[in-house]
């Protein structure tokens, strides 16, 4: 009968090992886990923040595109207007 005492505390003794080493292991893995979700997390801000940045350089680029139609806009208009005085003054001249 101390035989099988024996034995059943062997096995308990193991079951209990192995209980351990697999909350150990489950705790491991969720301290992996937590340190993983921290960096995503930092990750996510740094990205924010570039994205933030880059709309705001987009939109200066964009501003800076408008003004630059617009100057080309006022040039064209500049330039036919010459263009049709010096048709009416070379009708003079002639």
């Amino acid at each position: 009968m101390r035989h099988g005492r024996t034995r059943s505390q062997q096995e308990l003794e193991a079951v209990s090992a192995r209980l351990r080493l697999s909350l150990e292991a489950t705790g491991n893995e969720r301290q992996q886990l937590d340190d993983l979700r921290q960096t995503l997390a930092r990750q996510l801000d740094e990205l924010s923040c570039e994205n933030m940045r880059l709309q705001a350089a987009n939109s200066d680029v964009q501003r800076h595109r408008d003004q630059l139609g617009d100057e080309k806009d006022d040039l064209l208009k500049e330039n036919e207007r010459q263009s049709r005085d010096r048709e009416r003054w070379s009708v003079y001249l002639v």
